[in-house]
């Protein structure tokens, strides 16, 4: 049984029945939940059905990931603002004590209860931040993609914190996360992509340094994150100034900047990941992320465990790993686990493994290969890797996935790991 809330007292309006909705695309979107079966945050059949940029924005297992790996407390009771079709209030709804979900749009707001008509911990309402009673009754407020309701609302971002922070209780948490308007995209005269939302058409970012200083402004300590190739379907999410200190090299490496099928044209994600290698090369890259999460306390903040973390995408969900890098015991290191350790097991040749390993510079083979002008030296580079599989290829166990080439490093001495 979910705690109770101020919002659960009848005052705040619930989502009409999805039956009552006239509204198409809302209509739509509840067929494509019926018809799943699996409403779960990692539903395969939900990340299937979305797999075109609208759809996907609102059902993909990877809306979440923005969360996954953040330092949320345990058995939290959780305010989310903008919950959208509930991709994330899901995911909330499964690892806290209690949600309350507003989303504006009585039709979506529907969708969002119907994602969750099976969590006991999570209720849904339509309206904004000035439904929700004055008191200090959260532990987490979630805000993903709100600046457009911010602006209608007539409220600045340090009106809006200032309300927020007025919400949680101690040690209490906002996390919110906004398209970066410092990002390496836009800064190459890329745009933020049309969210397939009520109300908001527009396009919205804010800078690393706006948020920072409206938490300041307000009273909050604050911190952030960095989000590749952006905060709807993370791949990349860290710490720039942890994981410059912990493995500065994965700085070049870990951004994904190939971005899902935006409903408008975006760069050439080679001319971003040039332009952020530039950057990071003049030591100007903090804060040029594609995305921006804000983590903004009341109190001490919580510690930040994992430099980094990164996603596999497009794969089922008993096939999807989650990479963490912090340090142990002096040494960084990757700690690569399941995304989505409830997902049932499904019957494939292919397994993951959970291990740690170190971290270990190198340069990437197949980089290496394009750039090999020499015949012979790539020639050569081949034949190691194909020894490398040839040892690996023994009768008694598997051979690892990880020895495709992509996955492989050229060391400084010209062996490989």
């Amino acid at each position: 049984m979910a705690p109770p809330t101020p919002m659960r007292s009848g005052e705040v309006p619930t989502p009409p029945r999805p039956e009552a909705s006239s509204d198409p695309y809302a209509a739509h979107l509840l067929a494509l939940i019926e018809a799943a079966g699996d409403l779960s945050s990692w539903s395969d059949a939900l990340a299937v059905a979305g797999a075109i940029w609208p759809d996907s924005y609102h059902l993909n297992p990877a809306r979440a990931n923005v969360l996954r790996t953040l330092p949320l407390p345990a058995h939290a009771t959780v305010l989310e603002l903008g919950a959208r079709a509930g991709a994330l209030t899901r995911y909330l709804g499964e690892t806290s004590a209690a949600v309350d979900a507003l989303e504006l749009d009585p039709a979506m707001a529907a969708v969002a209860a119907a994602r969750c008509a099976d969590l006991g911990t999570v209720q849904v309402h339509v309206g904004w931040l000035d439904a929700v009673p004055d008191e200090p009754a959260y532990d987490v407020i979630v805000a993903i993609d709100v600046l457009g309701e911010i602006d209608d609302s007539g409220m600045t971002l340090e009106s809006f914190l200032a309300r927020c922070r007025g919400l949680l209780r101690p040690n209490g948490l906002v996390v919110m996360a906004v398209d970066n308007s410092q990002g390496v995209g836009i800064l190459l005269g890329g745009s933020t992509p049309k969210l397939p939302i009520s109300g908001a058409p527009r396009a919205t970012a804010r800078s690393a340094s706006e948020l920072v200083s409206a938490a300041r402004a307000t009273g909050l300590g604050s911190t952030t994150l960095s989000a590749f190739p952006d905060h709807r379907h993370t791949q990349v999410l860290f710490s720039h100034e942890r994981l410059a200190d912990v493995a500065p090299a994965l700085l070049a490496e870990v951004p994904k900047f190939q971005n899902p099928p935006l409903a408008h044209p975006h760069l050439d994600p080679d001319a971003e990941r040039q332009r952020w290698l530039a950057q990071l090369g003049d030591g100007s890259a903090n804060g040029h992320a594609s995305s921006i999460i804000l983590l903004a306390s009341n109190d001490a903040m919580p510690l930040l465990e994992d430099a980094a973390a990164f996603w596999s995408l497009g794969r089922a969900a008993a096939q999807s790993a989650c990479n963490r890098i912090r340090t142990e015991d002096g040494a960084p290191v990757v700690i690569r686990d399941r995304a989505f350790p409830d997902a049932p097991p499904i019957d494939f040749p292919l397994r993951l493994h959970p291990h740690t390993v170190q971290v270990v510079d190198g340069f990437p083979l197949v980089r290496f290969l394009i750039s090999e002008t020499n015949l012979a030296q790539a020639r050569a580079l081949l034949m190691t890797w194909s020894k490398l599989v040839d040892e690996a290829a023994t009768d008694d166990k598997p051979v690892p996935w990880d020895l495709i080439p992509r996955n492989i490093l050229v060391l400084p001495n010209g062996t490989m790991h």
